[in-house]
């Protein structure tokens, strides 16, 4: 009897040990460009008549396309978002939360209408330094005639690059006792 009263003792005073012991899982994990597999539902923008629309944001977005601030609700990161046409393939989107920029990017299409590229800057979700990138989406369906080129669905292709820390998960995993 003295055996399972012992081990039962043993395994009491080890568990607190064992719940902080390290897991296999924890450490700093960093996603693999080459084999992420991005969304197969496109993006659907509209850039027309001086508006901009984001009808696949959640909620979906509609603002002047004047490169003024414009109010945004619900979304938790931004308050205000401003597009700017550079020219006739380019635009320029500039995020706001209480007055600070969070968030910038700039996305043109290419000469033959099927590719567009994108760099952006983003310190929307951080508290250190902004993650950064550049990618590539393709035209899924173009958008209605006299739109600004950027207008119509579009599908992620690839990220170019992201910087580390927009690539590192963090984690730290706890045994349960």
């Amino acid at each position: 009897m003295k055996k399972p009263r012992s081990f039962v003792l043993l395994l009491a005073l080890l568990t607190p040990g064992l719940a902080m012991a390290q897991s296999v899982f924890d450490g700093t994990w960093k996603v693999d460009m080459k084999t992420a597999q991005f969304p197969t539902k496109p993006d659907v923008y509209l850039l027309q008549d001086g508006m901009y629309h984001c009808k696949t944001c959640v909620p979906a977005i509609a603002i002047k396309a004047d490169g003024q601030d414009q109010k945004v609700t619900g979304h938790p990161y931004f308050d205000s978002m401003s597009i700017k046409l550079v020219d006739e393939r380019t635009i320029e989107e500039l995020d706001k939360k209480n007055g600070k920029t969070v968030a910038t990017s700039k996305s043109w299409v290419t000469p033959d209408g099927n590719t567009m590229k994108f760099e952006f800057s983003d310190s929307s979700a951080t508290s250190g330094d902004p993650v950064t990138g550049k990618g590539e989406a393709m035209r899924v369906a173009k958008g209605p005639a006299g739109s600004h080129l950027i207008s119509g669905s579009w599908r992620m292709a690839k990220m170019d690059s992201v910087s580390d820390n927009g690539l590192a998960l963090r984690t730290r995993l706890r045994a349960k006792a």
